[in-house]
């Protein structure tokens, strides 16, 4: 069949994964996921890897879509859908295992997307494998322990979802960092636990009304049932509605990063003189590559305290009329601590200032690798330029290496670190959805 203009309608296969890989582009960036990506198996063979490819550090996310064609089969019944879906789902659980397999075996070289180009596949630096199989066909109820795969003694954990519940997935999953905690939350929980007849947004509900007591939960508890209605209590939250304004601070992080993908290729004097005191060339391309992966695995709550501070910074530049600054210490382990710098200085001053910050920071946190990011002052509705590079080291080999003078100057630049007591919600206690259907022993 054909439109109006004559051209032929895309398969309807096709459509769903355009809608899937855009309603992934606005929580997880287009930096770090890669369609339809090919590699070569036995024979010189060229397969799909997967639909859609989430690639970020050390984990691996594969997605795959089944969208079913309803126009061309109007007259199948719910039951004849489940078996479609059922059917479609087992599929794609092979085509996940195939993939995964094909990764750690080393078959996949590379991937491309027109944001980063051409990425190498390094197979031993990949840690944690996750699936994600999207199918066409109304929620469905779910008992047991999930779809996992098992794959020469690695388990990979399948998240299982439809085309229609997608989007309030997304919602709550809105950065690359949201989702793979709750895919590693998620696995953690069916280690132990089953679900008993809900869906997969009733276990999110709950993750999501406090992630910190779930996975307490999870680790310290033999049974954790949960029941009905958990979702719809918890899509009605107020709380919940008014999430999105408390969330405009973390935007800028997520403009940050825009910002420094549309000038990675820009040849500014302050940059190219960095570059060239340099032992060694450094690859753009890969420099910013790390740089946006240490921001997007920040938490869309954390990306929120960040935006504030830059806020609360930049006020104080103007008023004080001198730089201001703060570092936000690494959420998990293999984090690098971020020092956020606001400056009316030129750019190759801040430059400059950001560099003996970044040290302070290492040694102040005893950390081995800091990002550096310096803006001028937020004025809400003006752009701003962003400057940003990462240092590497051993903060004991720098002590030893300083003046005691110096030592103290940068220490004296940060103050104790603390942890906020804060949830997404906006209180100290993360609100839950009346304990719908929630026990544990």
């Amino acid at each position: 069949m054909s439109d109006t203009n004559g051209q032929s309608k895309p398969p309807v296969g096709t459509l769903g994964e355009d809608f899937v890989e855009w309603a992934c582009h606005a929580p997880f960036g287009k930096d770090f996921l890669f369609r339809g990506q090919k590699y070569r198996a036995a024979g010189n063979n060229e397969i799909e890897l997967c639909d859609l490819l989430l690639l970020l550090d050390d984990t691996a996310v594969l997605i795959e879509v089944k969208t079913a064609d309803r126009e061309k089969r109007p007259n199948r019944t719910d039951e004849d859908w489940s078996g479609w879906a059922n059917a479609r789902l087992k599929k794609a659980l092979s085509q996940i295992e195939r993939g995964v397999n094909a990764i750690r075996s080393g078959l996949v070289k590379a991937v491309e997307n027109e944001r980063q180009g051409q990425v190498p596949v390094d197979a031993a630096r990949i840690k944690h494998f996750y699936g994600i199989a999207i199918v066409d066909h109304p929620q469905l109820d779910k008992i047991g322990k999930g779809p996992t795969i098992n794959i020469g003694g690695v388990s990979v954990s399948v998240l299982t979802t439809t085309h229609a519940e997608l989007s309030d997935l997304l919602t709550e999953l809105s950065t690359p960092g949201d989702l793979i905690e709750y895919l590693q939350a998620r696995e953690a929980f069916f280690e132990k636990h089953i679900l008993m007849g809900i869906t997969e947004l009733d276990l999110l509900a709950v993750y999501k009304s406090d992630p910190d007591q779930f996975r307490r939960n999870v680790a310290d508890h033999d049974d954790f049932i949960i029941g009905e209605g958990c979702w719809e209590e918890f899509s009605k939250l107020e709380a919940r509605k008014q999430r999105d304004e408390m969330d405009k601070p973390s935007l800028l992080v997520d403009a940050i990063i825009d910002i420094l993908h549309e000038a990675r290729h820009a040849k500014l004097p302050h940059i190219e003189e960095r570059r060239a005191r340099l032992e060694q060339p450094v690859d753009r391309r890969e420099a910013y590559a790390k740089i946006a992966a240490e921001l997007a695995k920040i938490r869309r709550i954390d990306r929120r305290l960040i935006g504030e501070g830059i806020i609360e910074k930049s006020q104080k530049c103007i008023e004080q009329k001198r730089d201001r600054w703060f570092a936000s210490s690494p959420m998990t382990r293999d984090a690098a601590t971020i020092v956020f710098m606001v400056s009316t200085s030129s750019r190759e001053e801040r430059m400059k200032s950001l560099q003996m910050l970044a040290m302070g920071a290492m040694l102040k946190f005893n950390v081995h690798r800091v990002v550096g990011i310096a803006t001028e002052p937020f004025m809400g509705g003006l752009g701003f330029s962003v400057d940003a590079f990462t240092i590497a080291g051993d903060p004991e080999e720098y002590l030893k290496a300083m003046s005691p003078e110096m030592r103290e100057h940068l220490l004296k630049q940060f103050g104790t670190p603390r942890k906020p007591d804060i949830t997404e919600f906006g209180g100290p206690a993360g609100p839950t959805p009346n304990g719908a259907g929630q026990s544990w022993k």
